[in-house]
């Protein structure tokens, strides 16, 4: 028998989701929804699987109801958006081609072959540029392989106009981070040759 207390379902579905394991996750928010109601976590969540599986009629139906609950601005102005693409065909079509683009992008990083992962992770952009993390992954990229801080910080600074992610927020803090220690090595090197001249 399945378990019948709050979230319990919810919190599977998420990891499935992370998993690609679509239909499962479907399956569990589903129940969820039955022992819960509808809560926006919840609602979001289920849109937004909709929204990437292949499934527009239904996405928009759900995420219209999660928007009835959503009371922070800038989680009304993204789920407005995916409604909109959701509800235009062409729109819908260039999210699910920069989806199957961000999914081999990300098996590349997970295989350490950056460079082929940003070119994906590039070509997933001209599909799709309301995509935080499109933005977040190139961010990582440029911080963690070509050390390019002040390119990885405008990345995650355009990933978080898109949304309030802590991961985001965190790779944010470490490319600022690189960027001052940078900064007080050149400080200090300049320091040393003007007294090496002097």
């Amino acid at each position: 028998a399945y378990p019948s207390e709050r979230g319990v379902h919810y919190n599977y579905a998420v990891s499935l989701i992370g998993a690609r394991q679509h239909t499962l996750a479907e399956n569990h928010l589903l129940m969820e929804l039955n022992i819960s109601g509808e809560r926006y976590e919840l609602l979001k969540t289920l849109g937004e699987l909709y929204y990437t599986s292949s499934n527009p009629i239904k996405a928009v139906a759900c995420l219209k109801k999660a928007l009835k609950h959503c009371v922070d601005e800038k989680e009304s102005s993204i789920i407005e958006k995916k409604i909109a693409t959701a509800s235009d065909s062409r729109l819908y079509s260039n999210m699910l081609k920069a989806d199957t683009l961000f999914a081999q992008a990300a098996h590349h990083l997970d295989n350490d072959q950056w460079k082929e992962s940003r070119t994906l992770f590039e070509q997933a952009l001209h599909y799709d540029r309301d995509n935080p993390l499109i933005y977040n992954n190139l961010g990582v990229i440029s911080l963690n392989h070509e050390k390019a801080y002040m390119r990885a910080k405008d990345y995650f600074e355009k990933a978080l106009v898109l949304s309030d992610l802590p991961i985001i927020k965190r790779n944010l803090a470490k490319a600022e981070f690189f960027i001052h220690k940078e900064a007080r090595a050149g400080r200090k090197a300049y320091n040393t040759s003007v007294k090496e001249k002097a």
